[in-house]
């Protein structure tokens, strides 16, 4: 019944806060507010606002980190001091691990797990050639669009990955694994393949 959205101030070089909004009164909480200027957040499983990740009018980015939703804000990383960029794009169903996008000094960016518990990272996917962001972006709106359109064939990729997780919290916290019955709110600031994929199959439709 709840989003996350990102709200900026109508102005230069803004600082963003995090709201949670409720989708059928649109009643509004602020629930964190980022370190860094023009900053987009990405959640864990439970909703709780962990990464902030942005830059100013200087064009540096700086990746942010916190435990809780009580915790202060932690740098991982600072382009200016590690000469790369870095962005956070989410977690394992546990929420132990994080998964980050990290450019290369050649060649397309990396994907990197971060365990929050102890900050140890671990590659976990590159290519020569291909992009890691847009990979990424292919598979969750494939996997979205085969369990709206072939759920018995999602349900046996699933179960070959992990038998146990139909069972796992996040997994009946966030609706299961039947289709969709009212479909996904869906926000893009460009009309990729994906999404327009996810809007062709009615996953994301207009109400």
């Amino acid at each position: 019944e709840s989003v996350v959205i990102a709200v900026s101030p109508f102005m230069v070089d803004p600082f963003t806060r995090a709201e949670r909004m409720n989708v059928n009164t649109g009643r509004r909480v602020t629930i964190a507010r980022a370190p860094v200027r023009n900053a987009d957040f990405v959640t864990d499983n439970a909703g709780v606002v962990r990464f902030a990740y942005g830059q100013g009018i200087d064009l540096v980015s700086k990746l942010y980190y916190r435990a809780n939703e009580k915790a202060e804000w932690t740098l991982l990383n600072d382009e200016s001091a590690t000469g790369r960029g870095e962005w956070a794009v989410g977690f394992s169903p546990d929420n132990s691990t994080a998964y980050l996008e990290v450019e290369q000094d050649k060649g397309p960016n990396m994907l990197v797990a971060y365990d929050v518990a102890s900050g140890k990272r671990t590659l976990v996917l590159e290519d020569a050639r291909a992009d890691v962001g847009g990979t990424l972006a292919d598979a969750l709106s494939h996997a979205l669009v085969l369990r709206h359109t072939d759920n018995a064939a999602y349900r046996r990729v699933l179960h070959a990955l992990d038998p146990e997780l139909v069972h796992h919290p996040a997994v009946i916290e966030s609706g299961g694994m039947a289709p969709f019955q009212t479909g996904l709110y869906g926000c893009s600031e460009m009309l990729n393949e994906g999404f327009r994929r996810l809007v062709q199959t009615g996953v994301i439709h207009r109400r």
